[in-house]
């Protein structure tokens, strides 16, 4: 098991987390080395070395000892998400929740070790960051070192040529596994790093996708059949799925016409779902050739594959899947689930964390959505578009470049080692999820989350993101007629955003 799942609750700690930064304009080659692939759980945790009677703590990354930028502050503007509900937590005084109090001595500890003070400034709401920091950095105000976006919503911004190239920036190593490799990947244009993501925040995990199973149906349906070897196994496949959901569906309320009163194996909501549930068959919006340009790939026979299949499985397998409206969804789908008449509910793991699911009776198991079929690779994990990014505006005072860098890298590795363990074995594991084989699931959906350029740009790319949403919407059982509509705006949409970044591609800091 790969050591990601433990960095999860870096996000959490995000605004208390943000100590010092570290400056850029050390050559790459100067940057340390963040940490190492393959480290195991008891790696991960805090380590300590006895100095002189005193324990000397080590630190995952290999920021130089002794750093101390002299009481430099740090201001770091955040979003909050759509739902109006922020993403951090920026705690000042202890509650008494064991997360709270892993952050509270985290940033503490943070602060001692670099000599910085973290401000954590006023929310910018969902829609609203992009415009205050364009005012902001357009008119040369430097209000704020570090701004933290709204994936989809804010990452435009790098068009305008507001944010430095976070490469340059010393003591930063986005080598290092509790940077989100596969997503910067794909947020990253011909070398420059505009924002950066990863285990530095809790929705790195907590806006993953996955599947609750209902624990006491799946025993009553199903006694004889270990859902977590049939994953395990690479057996868990949307025909899998299909098999068991039509299994589970039954009439109960005696109207004879099955309905959202009746028991469901499968649910589905007209909207993301529809979306994770074809990154997670495989679905590729775009790719990157040897010269760094993007190339639309989105139209091809493995997407039409996709869909059909996906499109049999929600409107055409007898009696699978109950659709339901993108509004309706989440709270519909979740009270079924709570009452023990839906076996499975896709969701984003911070479900785990919604009082009903913690307290309903029944036990519930996590798993990864399902592969397309056992061709595929490995299975596949999408991110809720509103993962949070980060990112240093240009107005920001280059004195203060090696404070932010190191801030950022400490606060990365720190959180791995004293808030995501906490987090995760605490909350998810055991208080959430109730059983340790969730817990591996969920490891495994969070390391092998997939994104690619266009999919993280998409809302900049003519919404190409929800291409498979409007057709499911429509009830098409073909692409190629929205294959045929949709062509030209997205070629023109991203030649728009490329020649716009290009402008600013390896931009110095």
């Amino acid at each position: 098991m790969k050591q990601t799942l433990r960095w999860l609750c870096i996000c959490l700690a995000l605004c208390m987390l943000v100590g010092v930064l570290a400056a850029c304009g050390a050559p790459a080659t100067d940057k340390p080395d963040g940490g190492k692939d393959g480290e195991t759980k008891d790696q991960t945790e805090s380590k300590g070395i006895e100095t002189e009677g005193e324990t000397k703590p080590v630190y995952l990354d290999s920021l130089p000892e002794n750093l101390n930028f002299g009481g430099e502050e740090i201001r770091f503007l955040p979003v909050t998400n759509r739902h109006g509900m922020s993403v951090y937590v920026n705690v000042e005084d202890s509650t008494g929740d064991i997360v709270e109090d892993a952050i509270i001595e985290r940033n503490a500890e943070l602060q001692e070790r670099l000599g910085v003070v973290i401000e954590c400034l006023p929310q910018a709401g969902y829609r609203e960051l992009t415009g205050r920091v364009t005012n902001a950095v357009g008119s040369g105000a430097d209000d704020y070192d570090v701004v933290i976006g709204y994936c989809s919503a804010d990452i435009g911004m790098a068009q305008k040529g507001f944010l430095i190239n976070m490469n340059n920036l010393n003591y930063v190593n986005f080598k290092a596994p509790y940077w989100g490799q596969e997503y910067m990947k794909a947020m990253t244009y011909k070398g420059t790093t505009f924002w950066a993501t990863g285990d530095i925040n809790l929705t790195y995990t907590s806006f993953s996708y996955a599947f609750l199973v209902n624990s006491k149906l799946w025993k009553d349906l199903y006694p004889d059949e270990n859902i977590y070897k049939i994953v395990n196994d690479r057996e868990w496949t949307i025909e899998t799925l299909t098999e068991f959901a039509e299994g589970a569906t039954a009439e109960l309320d005696g109207n004879d016409k099955l309905d959202k009163e009746d028991r469901w194996g499968f649910a589905m909501q007209d909207g993301h779902y529809e979306m994770a549930m074809a990154m997670a068959c495989g679905i590729e919006y775009s790719q990157v050739d040897q010269n760094g340009d993007v190339h639309i790939t989105l139209e091809s026979e493995e997407t039409e594959t996709i869909y059909e299949i996906l499109h049999e499985l929600f409107f055409e397998a007898e009696n699978a899947t109950l659709m339901m409206d993108l509004h309706e969804y989440d709270d519909g789908a979740r009270q079924m689930f709570t009452e023990d008449r839906l076996l499975f509910f896709n969701m984003t793991i911070v479900v785990l964390e919604n009082s009903e699911v913690r307290n309903m009776k029944s036990d519930y198991m996590v798993i990864p959505m399902p592969m397309m079929d056992d061709a595929q690779d490995d299975y596949y994990n999408m991110l809720q578009d509103g993962v949070a990014i980060y990112a240093v505006p240009t107005t920001a005072s280059a004195a203060k470049y090696d404070a932010i860098g190191a801030t950022l890298e400490a606060m990365a590795s720190m959180s791995v080692q004293q808030v995501l363990p906490v987090y995760y074995d605490n909350a998810l594991k055991f208080k959430y999820s109730r059983d340790e084989e969730s817990g591996k699931m969920i490891d495994l959906i969070h390391d092998t989350v997939r994104a690619d350029f266009a999919f993280v740009w998409g809302a900049n790319i003519n919404d190409i993101t929800w291409f498979m949403y409007h057709n499911m919407k429509k009830g098409s059982t073909s692409l190629a007629a929205a294959f045929a509509s949709n062509r030209d705006a997205w070629t023109t949409s991203l030649e728009k955003l490329t020649e716009a970044l290009d402008e600013y591609a390896d931009y110095g800091a």
